[in-house]
């Protein structure tokens, strides 16, 4: 039993899932077939498992978070839980997931280097097939292209379902910004959000945390979000 509970207690319970992090805020430029997969999964009692690939800030992390928001308000037990946070941690501490229903697992590639972590996301993978619990993965690559030692992890990897996540394209980028500043009452030219986009680096976060941050000058200044302005502030 103590066993058990020390294992709990070094699960970081305390890693927080943005509050914003939901399918509606998700920009879904070409991901439209993943983005109307994810609730059925849920739904759907004979998929258990589910891969979510794509590069960096591509927008797996924010889908991740989205899953898990939507099974807690399905009255789920989940939990979201990046790899990376726990990599030097004994990978048994994976054997506490068991009091989840859905478990939303990032950075899978984190832990692939350590043979004995391999072994426990396989043993996972078995448990929760067989207790019929789901699990959501999180990677860069897809699982078929990810360097695995344990050759029956690799299979476990393609039993469920795996979707790329694509990153949003100068289009998609500028109809998210202007998006955002209509909720903010603001009207943002073409030509503001195509100069942002064109200088800015290509995801969305970046994106929008120029725009908060020009927003925020020209609040202070009292000045009007012009090109110009965008020049100054950002010194482009």
């Amino acid at each position: 039993m103590s066993k058990q509970l020390s294992l709990v207690d070094q699960i970081p319970l305390g890693v927080q899932i943005e509050e914003h992090s939901t399918l509606d805020t998700f920009h879904i430029g070409s991901n439209e077939q993943t983005y109307c997969s994810l609730r059925p999964f849920l739904m759907d009692e004979k998929q258990l498992m589910l891969c979510l690939w794509g590069q960096t800030l591509s927008g797996v992390t924010h889908l991740l978070q989205a899953v898990t928001h939507l099974g807690i308000q399905s009255g789920k037990h989940c939990i979201y839980l990046p790899l990376k946070t726990v990599k030097d941690h004994s990978s048994e501490m994976l054997n506490a997931l068991d009091q989840f229903d859905v478990v939303c697992l990032d950075d899978l590639e984190d832990v692939l280097d350590q043979r004995d972590w391999q072994e426990s996301l396989f043993n996972l993978i078995n448990r929760f097939r067989a207790s019929k619990k789901k699990l959501v993965v999180g990677m860069k690559q897809h699982p078929a292209q990810l360097e695995i030692e344990l050759k029956d992890l690799r299979s476990r990897l393609n039993w469920g379902l795996s979707l790329q996540i694509h990153a949003l394209n100068e289009q998609d980028l500028k109809q998210a910004l202007q998006e955002k500043a209509h909720r903010q009452g603001l009207l943002l030219s073409d030509e503001l959000a195509n100069y942002i986009v064109s200088r800015a680096p290509r995801d969305i976060r970046s994106v929008l945390n120029i725009f908060e941050k020009l927003d925020h000058a020209s609040l202070v200044e009292q000045k009007k979000l012009t090109v110009m302005f965008a020049k100054k502030v950002m010194n482009w």
